[in-house]
């Protein structure tokens, strides 16, 4: 994400290593991960800034879930916003994107909750073009 005080490249991580701790089966249940307590810090400024787990402020704007700054991968994009939260994601957005033949996806799938304008054939190139922007973004950082 953008930090607050200086733009640059800050971090968002759990604060303690209890939120990525893993139930009888082997699963870290989603709710304790999601909730777990977050620093935001920016090696750059110095910036910290702590997030006890209460709400989370929003999801899918192309900010920061917990403290509600601009993610760092975004880009301009057919008029739109594209983001990215990480190269995993990056990767995602590339291969659906790309993809010459999309299957169907209905309910939960991330691909069913993807945009109309990014599904759009008529707007892959420019897509794809912007997904190696949000790459040149992960590289900079």
């Amino acid at each position: 994400m953008r930090c607050p005080r200086c733009e640059k490249c800050a971090r968002v991580l759990p604060v303690s290593s209890a939120a990525t701790e893993k139930n009888k089966q082997g699963i870290v249940p989603y709710a304790q991960l999601l909730f777990a307590a977050r620093m935001l810090s920016c090696q750059h400024c110095g910036y910290v800034k702590e997030w006890e787990g209460k709400k989370v402020a929003q999801f899918g704007d192309g900010r920061d879930w917990y403290f509600g700054a601009p993610l760092w991968l975004q880009v301009p994009c057919c008029g739109e916003l594209l983001w990215a939260f990480n190269d995993r994601h990056i990767e995602f957005l590339e291969d659906f994107v790309g993809a010459s033949f999309r299957e169907t996806h209905f309910g939960a799938s991330l691909a069913s909750r993807l945009p109309k304008w990014m599904k759009l054939g008529t707007n892959r190139a420019e897509v794809l073009k912007c997904i190696e922007k949000l790459r040149l973004l992960l590289v900079s950082e």
